[in-house]
């Protein structure tokens, strides 16, 4: 049950990164380190959101569960964002944020989906 819940995450990373590379080759930028470190960011935010929802047995709290988690992920989002807007050279902000916003969107979706399969599952 637990190599499920990080296995998902991991492998989304994965082709995230490869995307992430691909997508920097072809616009002839070098990526840099930072848009790895949000793909392992966020990869590392889904499974322990996914360890915290495995935790719950009620249907009821499950939701409530879930809600928290996806609370708790936007709010280490935004402190991530503001540390890279600020830490990242004025000519690449853009870039970087166009790559967090993808990354959150892409995770957000996923992990969505993944509780609301998770939720109807416990639900007699």
């Amino acid at each position: 049950m637990m190599s499920i819940a990080i296995r998902g995450p991991l492998v989304l990373a994965a082709l995230c990164a490869l995307v992430i590379a691909v997508a920097f080759k072809l616009l002839g930028h070098a990526p840099g380190t930072t848009p790895y470190l949000l793909v392992a960011f966020f990869a590392l935010l889904s499974i322990a959101g996914r360890l915290l929802q495995h935790q719950t047995q009620d249907p009821k709290q499950a939701v409530q569960s879930s809600m928290t988690v996806m609370a708790l992920k936007m709010l280490a989002s935004l402190l991530v964002l503001v540390v890279v807007v600020f830490a990242t050279p004025r000519d690449r902000v853009l870039a970087m944020t166009l790559s967090f916003g993808g990354l959150y969107l892409i995770f957000l979706v996923y992990d969505t989906m993944h509780q609301f399969r998770s939720i109807n599952r416990q639900q007699p």
